[in-house]
């Protein structure tokens, strides 16, 4: 009965042992993971805002067709916004599976936008260039703005397309820009709609 007892005690020492660290390491993966949902969340909320500004500072482009100056300010202004896109775009693989963050619409736009490129035969300067909107500048970042809605389309409530739909899962964000940005075909519709000033391709067909 002695030797049972001792022989007891040691054995719930260790089962408690067991126990204790058993919850030290449940605790530390549940504070990694509650961190990487708090990371996601934060990226998702500045995902949002900045699809957003972009858009915004697109239809000042197209409504408003600045010049000069502003013109230049607005140019600035969108790529900056682009490129911090194209940059969060790049990091989705720290926050989710399956997205490579490798080239994407957006980023190879601001591109375009900024210091121009040649694309069938046509030499495509920067925008900047003249100081002010040409027609074929202008069908291109109409045929642009047409894109970045519909992202900021799919990332927002059907029901109610001025609130955003911060309750979105990385699933259903990865499906998203897995089928809208990472698959870099886009960006070709963008530059016949310049080539052709808006007269060939009326609108911009998108996945959804």
């Amino acid at each position: 009965m002695i030797e049972d007892k001792m022989f007891k005690k040691p054995l719930l020492f260790f089962l408690i042992f067991l126990l204790s660290i058993s919850l030290f390491v449940n605790y530390q993966y549940y504070k990694v993971c509650q961190e990487k949902e708090k990371q996601f969340s934060i990226f998702l909320n500045d995902f949002y805002s900045e699809v957003d500004r972009s858009i915004l500072l697109l239809d000042t482009l197209i409504q408003e067709e600045p010049a000069d100056d502003r013109l230049n300010s607005a140019l600035i202004g969108l790529t900056h916004h682009l490129k911090i896109l194209d940059h969060m775009l790049s990091r989705t693989p720290h926050y989710m599976d399956g997205i490579n963050g490798g080239p994407n619409d957006i980023g190879v736009t601001a591109s375009i936008i900024n210091s121009g490129t040649n694309y069938r035969g046509h030499n495509i300067p920067p925008f900047r260039n003249e100081g002010i909107l040409s027609q074929n500048e202008l069908a291109f970042l109409k045929a642009f703005e047409a894109y970045m809605k519909n992202i900021h389309d799919r990332l927002t409530e059907e029901t109610d397309k001025f609130r955003s739909n911060r309750d979105i899962n990385k699933y259903e964000f990865n499906k998203i820009i897995s089928d809208t940005v990472m698959k870099d075909i886009y960006y070709p519709f963008f530059l016949d709609e310049y080539i052709n000033c808006g007269s060939e391709w009326g609108n911009v067909q998108l996945s959804k």
